[in-house]
């Protein structure tokens, strides 16, 4: 046993059975007895979970920071309009609980129908006017009423951001006029890390309480938050910071940080969307730290085929001989370029199939990482 796990297995060619079974140790997702919380990006998925449909437990709470304009939003509405199309989760309830109130997307023209149609806030009014949460309270309050109910279906949440809830309204009103009152610049510094420290403290308090409901009623919290820039840090140590203090990361199975890298233009030097990429700062269902890039369209969101197909070109797809931008995509039964490719997969809905490729791809690369030593357990 240990001499065949020393020696490298042949790879088989055959997708089905490199992606859906791990027998003679091909390459293969890891395989996983629960269904995966897709996170609207195929390569996203696999640096999550290695498994190119999925990349996110239930019952866990997941992170997502990022500074701003850095697409944490449109992402997050990527991921509900992915699991509203999904039949597997037509039993959960898809919330977004939109404590900035500052989402402005026209939801059913980028993430379709149905996803405008199942994505609700927490509650509503009597004048069916949705009902967001405003404080730290408002959040657990909302999430522990819905695992108490009887008739509890599971749900995917996702609050967007922590740093739009507030402690108690009275703590923060009393932080204001305590700044008013301040006799000095060093008072009110004393007095903005006191509320702070008391706002980290709730938080940290609060999800501890609601990480156990969670597991209980199989859903999951993804909470956004936003990146400053840390103040008196050291030139090697960590030059960004969010809010709630550790607790968050510490909670979170998964931590996923957003970067805007730039602009993508179109005709006449025009932006027209930006370019992310993902870093993988803390997994805790295969420890892996990974990062993908993708791109973010204001016409139609996250460009998850043209991502796929960049990193196929890249690490499994040859090109053509005396034609470098030609490639032979043996799965897909196509040759072109990368432009035709696409057209190719949108035309004959090969989305799936182009998913499975990647699962392939990412797994047969993992594999390479392996150290090919025998395990000392």
């Amino acid at each position: 046993m240990a001499e065949r796990r020393r020696r490298k297995e042949p790879v088989k060619d055959n997708i089905a059975e490199q992606f859906k079974e791990s027998a003679n140790g091909c390459p293969a997702p890891r395989k996983i007895d629960e269904l995966l919380i897709p996170t609207g990006s195929t390569l996203l998925n696999c640096c999550c979970s290695d498994n190119p449909f999925g990349g996110f437990q239930l019952g866990k709470i997941v992170t997502v920071p990022g500074p701003s304009q850095s697409g944490k939003s449109i992402v997050a509405m990527s991921m509900l309009a992915a699991m509203a199309h999904n039949p597997a989760f037509d039993g959960y309830d898809l919330i977004y609980d939109d404590a900035e109130e500052a989402l402005e997307f026209d939801t059913s023209y980028l993430f379709g129908e149905k996803t405008s149609a199942r994505v609700a806030p927490p509650k509503y009014d009597k004048n069916t006017d949705p009902i967001y949460s405003n404080t730290i309270q408002d959040l657990e309050s909302n999430i522990l009423t819905r695992c108490n109910r009887g008739d509890c279906k599971p749900f995917i949440w996702i609050e967007d951001s922590l740093d739009a809830l507030t402690s108690e309204e009275e703590l923060e009103r009393e932080y204001k006029n305590a700044i008013i009152r301040a006799k000095d610049g060093d008072h009110a510094d004393k007095i903005q890390q006191s509320y702070n420290t008391e706002k980290a403290r709730i938080i940290g308090r609060v999800l501890r309480l609601v990480k156990g409901y969670l597991k209980k009623a199989r859903s999951t919290l993804i909470i956004i938050q936003q990146e400053r820039s840390a103040m008196n840090a050291m030139p090697f140590a960590k030059q960004y910071t969010t809010s709630g203090g550790k607790a968050p990361f510490y909670y979170s199975s998964h931590q996923v940080r957003l970067v805007n890298t730039g602009p993508i233009y179109g005709v006449n030097k025009i932006s027209i969307g930006n370019k992310l990429d993902a870093y993988i700062v803390k997994n805790k269902l295969n420890g892996k730290k990974r990062s993908c890039s993708f791109c973010v369209y204001e016409d139609m969101g996250l460009d998850d085929v043209s991502s796929c197909i960049d990193y196929l070109c890249k690490n499994h797809w040859k090109s053509t001989p005396n034609h470098p931008q030609t490639f032979r995509a043996e799965e897909l039964n196509f040759e072109g370029t990368k432009i035709k490719i696409i057209e190719h997969i949108e035309n004959n809905a090969l989305e799936k199939t182009m998913q499975e490729a990647v699962g392939v791809a990412w797994n047969i690369n993992e594999e390479s990482l392996r150290l090919g030593r025998s395990r000392r357990f």
